[in-house]
């Protein structure tokens, strides 16, 4: 954290504490494919919403159609074989996105 906030020892930071964020909604590409693999689908269930909202901000930060179309076949084949998180959720960069919507808002 302090690499991220470009701070040292005993710098003065500022936090931003957010709320809880709303359940996330499933794209629809990405429900069809659940729908084909019934594994899938209920592991998805059983997720808890972070889970969920981890798998999707995976295949949202595709930048190429092929890119999501690739990473909704993987969800769908880790769900299958009972994986519950994607490898690599740049959280960091959702929760920088959820503060500047939080100071737009205000």
């Amino acid at each position: 954290m302090c690499q991220g906030a470009g701070a040292d020892a005993g710098d003065t930071v500022q936090l931003a504490i957010l709320g809880p964020e709303p359940e996330a909604k499933v794209p629809a590409d990405l429900r069809v494919a659940l729908g084909a693999s019934d594994e899938a689908k209920a592991l998805w269930s059983d997720l808890t919403p972070m889970g969920r909202r981890d798998w999707i901000r995976w295949i949202d930060a595709a930048k190429k159609p092929q890119t999501r179309a690739r990473r909704i076949t993987r969800t769908v084949e880790q769900l299958s074989s009972g994986k519950r998180r994607p490898c690599c959720v740049n959280v960091y960069e959702f929760m920088l996105c959820r503060i500047d919507e939080d100071e737009q808002a205000q």
